[in-house]
């Protein structure tokens, strides 16, 4: 697919990662998984596009690793809201909004 400039693109270099490459590449599946069961609905935001195992090129290095894209949410993720030092959600409230 076309990238967007309003696609957000979370990345995992496998040399970047290490050790952790294996346990964040199964964790990136699993949110892939969760996100295609999900499917369309107004408050989750929609995969464009992933890859696993894909090369790219930075500062004229080959490198490996795994990518999701998907719409930037218009407001935020909500763990930002929950998690604001300046007051935030209570976990009764937030518990509330998931459920």
């Amino acid at each position: 697919p076309t990238r967007r400039s309003s696609d957000l693109i979370k990345v995992l270099d496998r040399e970047a990662q290490g050790a952790m490459y294996p346990q964040l590449h199964k964790n990136m599946q699993k949110e892939i998984d969760a996100l295609n069961r999900v499917g369309t609905h107004s408050y989750i935001m929609k995969i464009v596009g992933y890859g696993f195992d894909v090369n790219w090129t930075k500062d004229n290095t080959t490198r490996t690793g795994d990518y999701i894209a998907t719409e930037v949410v218009p407001n935020g993720e909500l763990f930002d809201y929950v998690d604001n030092p300046m007051g935030g959600i209570s976990e009764g409230v937030a518990k509330q909004l998931l459920l």
